[in-house]
């Protein structure tokens, strides 16, 4: 089986690490993406946050728009994907913590800050890859 390793970059580390893992697990500081298995090579994502800002997921905890997570419908809650934008290159590891999306064919909602990060903010949907990292 062919792997692949994805480096966060500092800063996204950082903010992956003060604003993404739960309390419990603030210790824990994931550096590295080994690829396992691409889950789609070519799906669309969109994005949410204000709306939900502040309410429980799937898992229990509460959603932040500005914490790099993300939605899926039959993806492990606390799984850990790395989502590329196939229109521009941009890549991040995000956690899936709820579950969606439930609008039109969609593979993965994304916070507002992931969705910044991947360069799709304004534009609402992007086209992406998704692969998921091995633990």
């Amino acid at each position: 089986m062919l792997t692949s390793r994805y480096l966060l970059p500092p800063l996204c580390l950082a903010f992956l690490i003060a604003v993404s893992a739960p309390a419990a697990a603030s210790s824990v500081t994931p550096t590295v993406c080994d690829i396992g298995k691409t889950v789609n090579l070519n799906a669309r994502a969109s994005w949410y946050g204000p709306g939900f800002h502040g309410r429980k997921t799937a898992n229990g905890e509460i959603f932040n728009r500005h914490a790099l997570t993300a939605a899926h419908k039959t993806l492990k809650l606390g799984s850990r994907v790395l989502v590329e934008n196939i229109e521009n290159g941009m890549k991040i590891v995000l956690r899936i913590n709820d579950r969606g999306p439930y609008h039109g064919n969609r593979a993965l909602d994304v916070s507002e800050r992931a969705a910044t990060a991947l360069g799709f903010r304004d534009d609402g949907l992007a086209r992406i890859k998704l692969s998921l990292c091995n633990s």
